[in-house]
């Protein structure tokens, strides 16, 4: 594999599935939402959106998209506003985006409920990519927009597999039992020599974010130790 996209809808594993994608095929370089303005900024003087460092990891508006370079796995969010300035729309853009690589994945989540309580907790407690036990979370109208946008990712990602007669891969068949895992990963991949590695490390349900009940009461009982 050269070139690789994951398309997906937002707190579904689309980041660890992109992390083991990466080692798995030693891509030389993963780019991670580089259409995310929320991770980017724009230059005053220039008018060009550029990696903030500031603001983390992620690349910019300036990354070749345009020509992508071989052996790179990108992973991008459905969420609006995350495509080039060019394009007006972001069904459109994904699919012009989508024709330059030799691998693209579709991946979204069944349990909506999960999905949104992962997102506000993201939004009100910074639990984005570390594992939490869960806390409460409030919605008002500040939020509105950014929910309606959230489930109408859904929308845009069965637009897409509709357009380009692709399969939906969905978090809870790859973040799962191992044998279920394995199905999915080569329906969406192909054969790996040493998947068992790749699950262990990237993939089994006890890596998720969210810990249960029981977990979370025995940290906080060894933490109160």
């Amino acid at each position: 594999m050269t070139k690789a996209l994951i398309i997906a809808t937002g707190r579904c594993g689309s980041s660890a599935l992109a992390r083991a994608i990466k080692e798995a095929y030693l891509c030389e370089e993963w780019y991670d939402e580089p259409f995310n303005p929320d991770l980017n900024s724009t230059n005053e003087i220039t008018g060009v959106r550029e990696f903030d460092e500031a603001k983390g990891k992620s690349y910019d508006f300036a990354a070749p998209w345009k020509d992508v370079p071989p052996n790179t796995i990108w992973k991008c969010l459905l969420t609006l506003d995350n495509h080039p300035e060019e394009y007006k729309d972001i069904v459109e853009f994904f699919l012009d985006f989508s024709k330059q690589f030799e691998k693209v994945i579709l991946l979204s989540r069944r349990n909506n409920a999960e999905r949104f309580y992962s997102l506000m907790m993201g939004i009100q407690h910074s639990q984005w990519h570390r594992r939490y036990w869960p806390l409460d979370v409030t919605i008002n109208s500040e939020h509105f927009i950014t929910i309606n946008d959230f489930f109408d990712q859904n929308k845009r990602i069965e637009t897409l597999a509709s357009k380009t007669n692709s399969e939906i891969f969905y978090y809870e068949d790859l973040f799962t039992d191992e044998e279920t895992s394995s199905k999915t990963w080569s329906r969406m991949l192909g054969e790996t020599n040493d998947f068992e590695a790749t699950y262990l490390r990237w993939l089994q349900p006890k890596l998720r974010y969210r810990m249960k009940p029981e977990e979370a009461q025995s940290r906080a009982r060894q933490k109160n130790i």
